[in-house]
């Protein structure tokens, strides 16, 4: 399965250069690693 991070980031990839979708990507990053620390 894939996780919507994974496939928001794939849909992006045409902008990834842009400063906005970095940012967006640094942050949806950043909430996965608390999910999965608050998941152990």
């Amino acid at each position: 399965m894939i996780s919507a991070p994974d496939a928001l980031a794939r849909a992006l990839q045409p902008w990834a250069d842009t400063e906005c979708v970095r940012r967006l990507d640094d942050r949806l990053y950043g909430w996965q690693t608390t999910l999965s620390a608050l998941r152990r």
